[in-house]
């Protein structure tokens, strides 16, 4: 009996789940979307500087003087020291394996940057100018805008315009009149896709590259709506 007990306690938990939504009245309940491509006029740019040597102010000295010339680069191509985030320093030795015996390298020193462009123009200047510098690895470039917040909630508004379309549409064809919306939710949250960039910096990263061009990113939005039934005819 004690068992049975312990699993209608474990059991009622789902059981509420379940019936969050046996309403007292009949309802339509639909999902919605929305979506916008938009031109990006905006980069944020990860890159990477790191040096192994084993002597530790050799590696560093030969980190922190790239990026310092990094920072000198991006302000003179009118990036903003807002724009500029350069992390920390990180050390730790670096090791390798030869025939099942450990071999001491050095200190390896690394930082990474990261870089806000707003001007999508200077993209290939900024990175023939990383390049020149011995940048180690530009690490991803994410297309964004300026504007998102905005942006997130046309894709908001067109979500519950396509929820509205849906039960408008359940409705007449199960021959019902909807009545007040009875809740509305978004379901996951804003899903805002990039295209996959590193690649492409990569291989655009030589002097003389062709000029970016970043394509359009998409800015989605998805709602859960319940309707009442007013009448059933």
């Amino acid at each position: 009996m004690r068992r049975i007990l312990l699993l209608i306690l474990c059991l009622l938990p789902f059981a509420a789940r379940a019936d969050a939504l046996l309403l007292p009245t009949p309802y339509v309940q639909v999902t919605g979307h929305g979506a916008l491509n938009v031109t990006p006029d905006m980069l944020r740019i990860s890159l990477t500087v790191e040096q192994t040597d084993k002597n530790l102010s050799v590696a560093k000295n030969s980190v922190t003087d790239r990026v310092q010339k990094i920072i000198a680069l991006a302000k003179r191509l009118g990036i903003a020291a807002r724009d500029i985030d350069a992390t920390v320093i990180y050390i730790a030795p670096q090791y390798d394996w030869q025939n099942n015996t450990r071999r001491y390298l050095g200190q390896h020193v690394s930082r990474s940057v990261h870089l806000t462009l707003h001007d999508i123009n200077a993209y290939s200047d900024l990175v023939d100018g990383l390049v020149k510098i011995g940048v180690t690895s530009i690490d991803s470039v994410l297309a964004d805008h300026s504007d998102l917040a905005k942006l997130k909630t046309q894709a908001l508004a067109l979500a519950v315009q396509d929820a509205h379309a849906k039960a408008a549409a359940l409705a007449a064809s199960a021959d019902v009149t909807l009545g007040p919306v009875y809740s509305i939710s978004e379901n996951s949250g804003f899903n805002l896709p990039r295209p996959p960039l590193m690649a492409d910096a990569r291989m655009a990263a030589v002097p003389g590259g062709n000029a970016y061009n970043p394509g359009n990113i998409e800015i989605t939005a998805d709602v859960q709506m319940v309707y009442l039934i007013k009448q059933v005819h």
